[in-house]
């Protein structure tokens, strides 16, 4: 445990200089001599991605492993954990199975933190009551922010790659491929959303059978959610005081200026990222949840910013004018749609339809 301690400390030495100054910095190469294996592809080069992912990794080993919870055995036939569905460490799924003759819906949970940090075991807490309806239940961990080279993209391509991959297993696992949700909390609830509202991203001439699976799902839910990734578009929903760094919204994009941002490509790769422009009446029925209160919120208040109240508002705006069937609820604003209504029971009844 000394010698552990000791490593972290001076990795929080070595790696502690502001990422965009790193990059040609010493101190990177005295850390690929001391740790080699941070070198991840191999290239004798250790770069800033690098260097803060084996950080991280490390970090890790340190943190408390939360264990699934003791679930009823009565109420699923099987559970599997880490089920690989990509190459990353970080592509990973637990799965519990409901019992059943024939196939059955499921739910798929995406934890928050960000894109930063966060993990599946946030999803235990609703594997039960789920399960108690009969509807399958997976929660998933994905790519970090600085672990794809391509920001939020990367985490977001995860998400519905293992959307594809439980499709893919629908067979196997009992599963109703045509009975698919997910939901999520935070980055998870956005990431939800865009899955949700972003038309279908199967790719059917993919030599990968799991991207030739569809994209789309029956119902979707989100607590704490962001209204769009096109964060410029912030202001509009918001009456939001301050500006950001501009450092910050290049590395969510993962573009390497504003002018490549600026570009064709680069609007095009945003508007993709915008659920509000997304929405369309063709899309699935969602619930959503916002606690954090309305009015002003200061740019460096990221708990108020990420979750605020209008975001669920902006939502439910748009739901109303393009014609999707919803549930809001965002009570420090007044928007309480179906008090009594909760979300396994929302989905139960747009699966059973």
């Amino acid at each position: 445990m000394k010698s552990f301690c000791v490593q972290l400390i001076s990795l929080s030495v070595i790696f502690s200089i502001n990422a965009q100054n790193l990059e040609n910095d010493q101190r990177l190469k005295k850390a690929l001599e001391r740790y080699p294996e941070a070198d991840k592809n191999k290239d004798g080069i250790l770069t800033v991605e690098e260097a803060m992912a084996f950080r991280r990794e490390i970090k890790s080993v340190k943190k408390k492993k939360i264990s699934p919870p003791n679930t009823d055995i009565s109420l699923f036939t099987k559970k599997i954990l880490n089920l690989k569905y990509g190459e990353h460490d970080r592509n990973v799924i637990d799965l519990w199975l409901v019992k059943s003759d024939k196939p059955t819906p499921l739910m798929i949970y995406i934890h928050g933190g960000g894109f930063k940090g966060g993990d599946k075991s946030k999803g235990y807490k609703h594997i039960e009551g789920f399960l108690e309806k009969g509807i399958s239940f997976a929660s998933i961990n994905y790519r970090f922010m600085p672990d794809s080279g391509i920001g939020v993209r990367g985490s977001l391509n995860d998400s519905k790659r293992a959307l594809q991959f439980l499709r893919f297993k629908a067979s196997e696992f009992n599963l109703d491929k045509t009975k698919f949700g997910c939901m999520g909390d935070s980055a998870g609830a956005g990431t939800t959303f865009w899955l949700a509202f972003t038309d279908d991203m199967a790719n059917p001439l993919s030599k990968d059978p799991v991207e030739r699976e569809s994209t789309r799902i029956t119902v979707a839910a989100g607590f704490g959610a962001q209204c769009t990734y096109n964060i410029q578009r912030w202001k509009e929903v918001m009456d939001v005081v301050g500006e950001g760094d501009e450092s910050d919204l290049l590395a969510f994009y993962g573009f390497k200026s504003i002018e490549e941002m600026n570009t064709e490509k680069g609007q095009k790769v945003i508007a993709n990222l915008d659920m509000l422009g997304l929405l369309t009446k063709d899309d699935p029925p969602f619930y959503v949840m916002n606690t954090q209160p309305g009015g002003i919120v200061d740019i460096k208040n990221k708990g108020h910013l990420y979750h605020h109240a209008n975001h669920a508002k902006a939502l439910k705006e748009r739901a109303l004018e393009v014609g999707v069937e919803h549930l809001c609820f965002a009570s420090k604003i007044g928007i309480q749609d179906s008090p009594d209504s909760n979300v396994v029971n929302f989905a139960l009844k747009h699966f059973n339809h």
